[in-house]
Formats: C-alpha cells, sequence, structure tokens
C-alpha cells in the first residue's frame, strides 16, 4: 500500500471495494486471483529476500501432478531461510528451510526440485508422492534426475521412509498422474512390473510407437486416455489406427481411463491380467 501511496493513489481509492485485499497490505484489481502464478506475483510483491514459495506452491508452479485439492487450494506455502522465522499471515502457510536448493522459475523464488519433492512427504500418499517424482525426472528435459532426488534424502529429514520407498519405484517416462498409480496398482496384484514407453517398431505405420505401460515379452500394452482422447477428433481415429496397428503384429493394445484406474478394485488391473495370460503368462 505504501508504493500505491507514493504513486499518488489515494486512501479512498485504496478502499475502493472493486480492489480485492488477497494478502495484508497488497490490494489488486482486474486479476484472476484463482491462478497460482497471478496470486504468487502478488505476495512476491513484499516478500522478504529470504523466503521463498515451496510445498504444494513450489510443485503447482512447477506444473507438477497433484491431488484434485491441492490443485484448487489457494493458500500460499511459503518458506523462512533458516534461522527466520517461518512467515505468518492470513492465506499463507509458513515453513523453514535450509536455504538451499532454491531456483528462479517464471520470476518466481522457489524451492529447487529435489527439495520440493522431499518437503512433499508429509503432505502426499505414496502413490502420489511416487507420481510427482516421476513427474520431475520425464520429458526430454526433466527438472531432475532420479540420483538427485534420492540424494535429498538427507539424515533427519522428516518423511524419509515414504522418501525412499517412492524413489524406489520412479521411473522415467511417465507421462501422467493416472499412469503412476496405474503402474503401482499392477504391481501390487502381483503382475509384473510393466515397461514405460518401450519402443515397438509397426511397419504399417512405418515408426515406432511407445505404449505408456507394456510388457514386451507377452506383447501386452495399456494406452491411458484421459478426456482429450474422447473430445479432439483427430486423437480418436489416431487412437484407433494405434490399437488396430499394434494388433497386426501380434500385440494386445488395452486402452484405460480414470474410471478404470480409481475403481475398486481397478478394472484396468483385471482386463491386464486376462490379457497377459491370453497371450502366455504364466501368472
Amino acid at each position: 500500500m505504501a508504493e500505491a501511496l507514493a504513486a499518488g493513489v489515494s486512501p479512498k481509492q485504496l478502499r475502493h471495494p472493486a480492489l480485492e485485499k488477497p494478502f495484508r497490505g497488497i490490494r489488486s484489481f482486474g486479476h484472476d486471483l484463482t491462478r497460482i502464478e497471478v496470486l504468487c506475483s502478488a505476495y512476491a510483491a513484499h516478500m522478504l529476500p529470504t523466503h521463498v514459495f515451496s510445498h504444494v506452491t513450489a510443485a503447482r508452479l512447477m506444473g507438477l501432478p497433484l491431488p484434485w485439492k491441492l490443485e484448487r487450494d489457494l493458500d500460499l506455502h511459503v518458506s523462512a531461510a533458516k534461522p527466520g522465522r517461518a512467515p505468518q499471515m492470513q492465506g499463507v502457510v509458513g515453513h523453514r528451510h535450509s536455504g538451499g536448493d532454491v531456483i528462479t522459475h517464471r520470476g518466481l523464488r522457489i524451492t529447487g526440485p529435489e527439495a520440493t519433492w522431499a518437503s512433499l512427504a508429509l503432505l502426499l500418499s505414496l502413490d502420489d508422492l511416487v507420481a510427482v517424482g516421476d513427474a520431475l525426472v520425464a520429458g526430454d528435459y526433466p527438472w531432475t534426475t532420479i540420483e538427485n532426488l534420492r540424494a535429498a534424502i538427507v539424515p533427519g529429514i522428516r518423511g524419509a521412509v515414504k522418501l525412499r520407498l517412492a524413489s524406489d519405484v520412479i521411473r522415467i517416462g511417465v507421462r501422467s498422474r493416472p499412469e503412476t498409480h496405474m503402474r503401482l496398482a499392477l504391481v501390487r496384484a502381483g503382475l509384473p512390473e510393466p515397461t514405460v514407453a518401450h519402443p515397438v517398431w509397426v511397419p504399417a505405420l512405418n515408426r515406432h510407437l511407445h505404449p505408456d505401460l507394456s510388457w514386451p515379452e507377452w506383447k501386452v500394452g495399456l494406452e491411458y486416455e484421459g478426456d482429450g482422447h474422447r473430445t479432439d477428433r483427430w486423437q480418436f481415429r489416431h487412437d484407433i489406427g494405434r490399437v488396430e496397428a499394434m494388433a497386426d503384429i501380434g500385440w494386445s493394445l488395452s486402452r484405460f481411463t480414470a474410471d478404470d484406474v480409481y475403481s475398486t478394485p481397478p478394472s484396468a488391473v483385471t482386463r491386464a491380467r486376462l490379457r497377459l495370460k491370453a497371450h502366455g503368462w504364466p501368472g
């Protein structure tokens, strides 16, 4: 507010009902404060140099997959470098951090990928912690490596047991949170661990296809389909072509949705077991 007054904005104007008050001493007009990056930018205007966005907020700013409830949480997680005190303000969840592993992302100071992942151990289930780890090591330009995530599990860190369990099952190449959950559910059900994005040469298409999850030994694959696969006309036709082209070379490519993953028990697990047995799996 002091900056606004210095710029010539009158006290009366600062009390205008159209101005939103996301945080103490901060006024906003015409901004969508339901967007995490906008809300963080508003808070960052008066953020101390020793403070960084962390935990869920850092994960959201990085575009990492989180449960629905956390994706819509408008409380900001902010950490102060030790020995400083955790910030205390309405709309802010205060923490303290070691002061290392800080990066600037889209103009905002956040905890680095390893520290962000480790900080989520007490906030996420094991499967969701794995999903965040999968996302951090995915893509052509990953945020980090599995080795670096393991190195972040230092003595005395909170949630160390869960972090170690998660680090053992993080895999490169996973493209979505449901894929992670599906992979973990398959293994828990006693099926062999599927390979992630295994390359399969398909002559009809003259290129490799990479099923999301597969068992190359038995030529069985699983493909996750989000809503885009249903609503996009081109994608819908493309998906059918993939299934048919894989069938031509003896592969069974089963498509699954979120309903197949989050049903009890997951119906995709039952289907995968049947396909594997039909293709010679002795289990």
